[in-house]
């Protein structure tokens, strides 16, 4: 039987659902303390890459797709950490609305709101 879109076999990579929490921090402002939610194991594909002029700084900023079972507790407000490093959720899509598997787009290089 032929897999529809992706098979099992193609979910290779660990990566690690992070939910941020607003904390006060005493002194009128807030800070994200950031706890993890599961661990998942996900296709990747790289999306783009580029360059962004940010607070008079060039950051380099890559967009990575990934693709794992349907059902796993990830939000637009949360974070994935894949080999040490941090990705912004963009979006989180239900592929064919199937309910089989989700893409979440995500990117690294750009600022999050944990560290404003």
């Amino acid at each position: 039987m032929a897999c529809p879109n992706y098979c099992t076999g193609d979910l290779k990579h660990p990566v690690v659902i992070e939910r941020g929490t607003d904390i006060d921090d005493g002194s009128g402002g807030t800070y994200a303390e950031w706890a993890v939610v599961e661990t998942v194991y996900c296709a990747i594909k790289q999306k783009s890459g580029a360059e962004k002029f940010q607070q008079q700084d060039i950051r380099t900023v890559k967009t990575k797709s990934f693709i794992t079972r349907y059902g796993a507790d990830v939000t637009e407000l949360d974070r994935l950490v894949f080999n040490g490093q941090y990705y912004n959720v963009r979006s989180v899509e239900d592929i064919d609305e199937r309910n089989m598997w989700l893409e979440i787009i995500a990117e690294v290089g750009v600022v999050d709101r944990g560290t404003i």
